[in-house]
């Protein structure tokens, strides 16, 4: 059976199902069976937020009552937070395909010593050890401690890492300055959660002396493409149908991805907020015949510039949000934080109904931990909004401008 046949039955599934999308066929007069994918609409983060029960299937309910799916909060890196569940099992097979690129194509094993960084959570601690893996806190970078982290990095001499590419940027400009080693025993990094530039996948080949390759997934279906030792993003048609919505020749269209795995929460024609194309007829060295995809604009961030010519990571203040939800379940629905000058900060929340009135409270906690980070002298403004849109240009929203930095590039010789 081809990929697209298992989506639509994919489809068919949910609909019948989930109710979020039970309702969506009632409002679109539709029957969930014998359509074509196309046929079915394309959803949004939007329509999931606060979903709750209402986005899970029912034969899953009675495992998410007992606790046993996996749960997880995406990063609000686009500025909207989601809450993903899966069965444990389906997780498993929706990793089975990466994993065989990895060995294949790199020649790394589920064995073999890994490095990662984690979001900043209230009940984790700071180095996560397991059988075959060092995970360390984004706490380490926002309290300057970065070359402590380095040190357990070193000291644990992985095999591989998985990075996103800006903290992979701050690792290589720690040893250039500090002219520090690199883990022996490295031979690989993957990049993830980020849009990879290729000036940036260059410095890093050229630091820390290693193969590299891109990861292109998200936390609600896991991976989507995955580079090929050719420079090629292959989709990973065993775990996701992806399609691109309005592309023309001229511009890039909206991705939009089906899950093929995850039962317990299945996303159908789930529109990611990234442009691109497809390359459907192609004959890459590698032999891997899966589609191509040729990201045009994906998820960036940003730096915050300090007045001494210095620069912070916009991860330092997107997590104090993340710190938030973490403690009050996810009260903060979409936000965007906007550098309004070097010691000015203005917040756009939006928050769940019925409190605003507790948009003091957050004040207090942003103020207190953005000047722990920034400085006393650091000022903080909040704005509430129903909803934030998109910008009109990009089809996206950013979850952090800088009007410092706006319509300026920064790169680095490699």
């Amino acid at each position: 059976m081809d990929q697209k046949k298992k989506a639509e039955q994919m489809a068919a599934y949910a609909y019948q199902n989930v109710p979020i999308y039970v309702k969506l066929a009632q409002e679109k007069g539709i029957e969930a069976e014998g359509l074509s994918l196309e046929q079915y609409p394309v959803v949004g983060k939007a329509q999931f937020i606060d979903s709750g029960m209402s986005a899970l299937s029912a034969p899953y309910i009675g495992k998410y009552m007992a606790g046993e799916l996996h749960w997880k909060r995406t990063s609000g890196s686009t500025g909207k937070f989601m809450e993903v569940y899966w069965d444990r099992e389906d997780i498993k097979k929706s990793l089975f395909s990466l994993w065989m690129y990895r060995r294949n194509y790199y020649h790394i094993l589920p064995t073999h010593r890994m490095c990662y960084f984690f979001p900043v959570d209230t009940q984790a601690p700071e180095q996560i050890e397991e059988e075959y893996s060092l995970g360390l806190s984004k706490e380490f970078l926002f309290n300057r401690r970065l070359e402590e982290a380095y040190q357990a990095i070193l000291n644990y001499d992985p095999v591989w890492m998985i990075l996103q590419p800006s903290i992979a940027m701050l690792l290589c400009e720690l040893i250039q300055e500090r002219g520090l080693d690199t883990p022996p025993s490295l031979r690989y990094i993957e990049f993830t959660g980020e849009y990879l530039e290729p000036w940036v996948k260059k410095r890093v080949q050229k630091i820390f002396g290693c193969q590299t390759a891109d990861q292109y997934g998200s936390q609600e279906v896991n991976s989507i493409a995955f580079e090929c030792p050719e420079g090629h993003l292959h989709c990973m048609q065993d775990n996701v149908y992806v399609e691109i919505e309005e592309e023309t020749e001229s511009k890039a269209g909206e991705l939009c991805v089906t899950t093929l795995k995850n039962r317990a929460m299945p996303l159908v024609r789930f529109n990611l907020g990234d442009r691109g194309r497809l390359i459907r007829e192609h004959q890459c060295p590698c032999g891997n015949s899966n589609p191509i995809l040729e990201l045009q604009a994906g998820r960036s961030n940003e730096w915050i510039l300090r007045e001494d010519g210095s620069r912070i990571h916009a991860y330092a203040l997107m997590q104090i949000i993340h710190w938030i939800n973490c403690e009050t379940n996810g009260m903060i629905l979409q936000y965007q934080i906007c550098q309004e000058d070097y010691d000015r900060f203005l917040f756009k929340l939006v928050l769940e109904e019925d409190e605003d009135e507790l948009i003091d409270e957050i004040m207090d906690i942003l103020t207190e931990r953005v000047q722990e980070r920034l400085g006393e002298d650091t000022e903080i403004e909040a704005e509430l909004y129903t909803r934030l849109l998109p910008e009109e240009k990009s089809g996206k929203l950013a979850c952090f401008r800088s009007r410092l930095t706006e319509g300026v590039e920064n790169r680095y010789e490699v």
